[in-house]
């Protein structure tokens, strides 16, 4: 070392350091401690958090939107009124976030909203965001599930027997699924050997990963 000096003595002595030591800190030893302990209680394993069958348990998170009129209720609808009035009253919108005031200014621009809404003039429940075709297809939409549903009713009253046996071997499946705490779709009553086929190709794409790393 002492022949070398600069960059040359940095680099030899890099080399020369012994290896870090890591050791789990206190926390982390408690932790795995109970978990042992708990385990060993039990007489289980604690699953692991990323192991598809434990993904699958998990509830998928809720979707939001933005309330319309199918979400409508009787105190909703006075309340939104209630706000039109004020609104007309005082020559002023107002907003529930950014969003709608930006699809508010949009539609008056490109004259996608009802006309009345830009003069104040729109009825007690006329959305000042609605648009005109999208309305009319939603509508039509309701119509053809409605449609759908009424053919589907006409069609188990026709089929009696069958509509029962599919809804028996439903309920069954359901109820197996929940015996096993799993969801419907991983439940190997539901489908010809659905479980291993899964497990086969989560194991093929863990090994792939496993690979990847190595």
């Amino acid at each position: 070392m002492k022949d070398l000096d600069g960059d040359a003595a940095f680099e030899e002595k890099q080399r020369r350091m012994p290896p870090a030591k890591y050791e789990d800190d206190e926390d982390v030893v408690t932790t795995k401690n109970s978990i042992d302990k708990a385990e060993g209680i039990t007489g289980g394993k604690m699953e692991e958090p990323f192991d598809p069958l434990v993904q699958a348990k998990i509830a998928p998170t809720p979707k939001y939107h933005l309330a319309d009129s199918d979400d409508e209720e009787e105190d909703t609808v006075e309340t939104r009124r209630s706000v039109k009035y004020a609104e007309k009253y005082y020559k002023k919108r107002f907003f529930i976030n950014k969003r709608e005031k930006l699809d508010f200014e949009k539609g008056l621009a490109d004259g996608s909203i009802d006309p009345s809404v830009a003069t104040f003039e729109e009825g007690k429940d006329v959305s000042i965001t609605a648009n005109a075709a999208a309305e009319a297809q939603k509508e039509s939409g309701k119509k053809a599930a409605a449609v759908a549903e009424a053919e589907k009713a006409a069609e188990a009253a026709k089929n009696p027997k069958e509509t029962k046996a599919a809804a028996e071997k439903a309920e069954a499946a359901a109820e197996k699924a929940e015996a096993l705490d799993l969801p419907p779709e991983l439940d190997p009553a539901a489908a010809a050997a659905p479980a291993p086929a899964l497990m086969q190709v989560k194991h093929a794409d863990f090994n792939h990963q496993f690979a990847d790393i190595n």
